[in-house]
């Protein structure tokens, strides 16, 4: 696709921009971080390397991209989807965040896809592979409830895609904004961080709720399970165009770690690390835990955050064409070309 001058020229500085961020980026970031206003001091550094960037996303049929999830039958292929106002499409990408096929949804709408998953029922290495789709958004917190969609991801290559099936939900106080969207397999939960909200709080929901869960309107009540602290602040006076500034403390993704102990939480500024251990519940292991933190490149809107199958790579993407994509390795595994 042919650019034109303004776009290329963008390009070209946020490339040179990145690059310097990449290669100057360190295990410990307090530099970046005192760049940034940080006024909680020094984070304990996440287990990541150095960002590198894989590409630059110029289709405009991901200008809204919100949402990412590994694919659980192709290890070099990710599913992708767009936010509200646009169609109710899965795309499939490449790890370098091109566009393969797109695959509607109809008549399934899209209110506001915000945040995907993807997951193998009880984490058993053969089970069934699922994609789960996050209509949770609300920007205005007006919506009576929100639902997951739920696909067979064997079925997404049939012509009529069916939804196997969905979970309709409700928070236990009142409508949230999520963008931030995880799922435990083997635990049997999905879970939501909201945003907008001073600190954000977890909640969660079953995977397959029981009827006996279900209100009469065939709605499951959202857990809250316990408050995400130690953000960065927020810096009002920032530039409006400075997301990584301004709204430095909105969750815009999430995801777990393959053995369900390490949650990712994606900010405009930031990934927040928070550890749990085999006895621990989320609910105990959050309760003043500092994360680590992994500080991001320059990005319009960070809005997706996914880990390899392996959980040995973290991929992180923004809204907004030309939108750069990253990919960080876990420190000790051996550099992918």
């Amino acid at each position: 696709m042919r650019l034109p001058l303004p776009w290329f020229c963008l390009l070209a500085v946020w490339v040179l921009a990145a690059n310097a961020f990449c290669a100057t980026q360190a295990s410990d970031p307090a530099p970046k971080a005192a760049a940034l206003g940080d006024v909680l001091g020094r984070y304990d550094p996440a287990p990541f390397g150095r960002p590198k960037l894989m590409s630059f996303m110029i289709d405009q049929r991901l200008e809204e991209f919100s949402g990412l999830a590994a694919s659980r039958l192709r290890a070099d292929r990710f599913w992708a989807v767009n936010d509200g106002g646009q169609a109710a499409e899965l795309l499939q990408l490449t790890l370098q965040g091109k566009v393969q096929k797109v695959i509607s949804l109809a008549p399934i709408a899209n209110i506001d896809f915000e945040a995907m998953a993807s997951f193998r029922w009880k984490n058993r290495p053969k089970g069934r592979a699922y994609i789960a789709v996050a209509d949770i958004g609300d920007n205005a917190a007006v919506r009576g409830d929100y639902v997951v969609h739920v696909f067979h991801e064997r079925s997404l290559a049939q012509p009529n895609v069916k939804e196997s099936w969905q979970v309709r939900f409700r928070y236990p106080d009142g409508a949230h904004d999520c963008e931030a969207f995880a799922v435990d397999a083997r635990a049997g939960y999905f879970y939501m961080a909201s945003k907008r909200v001073t600190p954000s709080i977890l909640y969660r929901i079953p995977i397959r709720p029981s009827a006996n869960q279900l209100d009469r309107s065939g709605r499951v009540t959202a857990e809250r399970v316990a408050p995400l602290q130690h953000l960065q602040a927020d810096n009002p006076q920032a530039a409006a165009q400075d997301n990584q500034l301004r709204y430095a403390a909105q969750p815009t993704g999430m995801t777990l770690s393959c053995d369900g102990k390490e949650l990712l939480l994606l900010t405009y500024a930031a990934v927040y690390r928070y550890v749990r251990t085999d006895t621990q519940s989320w609910q105990q292991a959050l309760a003043g835990q500092r994360p680590s933190r992994v500080l991001l490149p320059p990005m319009l809107q960070a809005e997706t955050i996914e880990l390899s199958n392996d959980c040995q790579q973290l991929f992180v993407g923004s809204e907004k064409n030309p939108a750069p994509f990253f990919r960080y390795m876990r420190k000790g595994t051996e550099e992918i070309p």
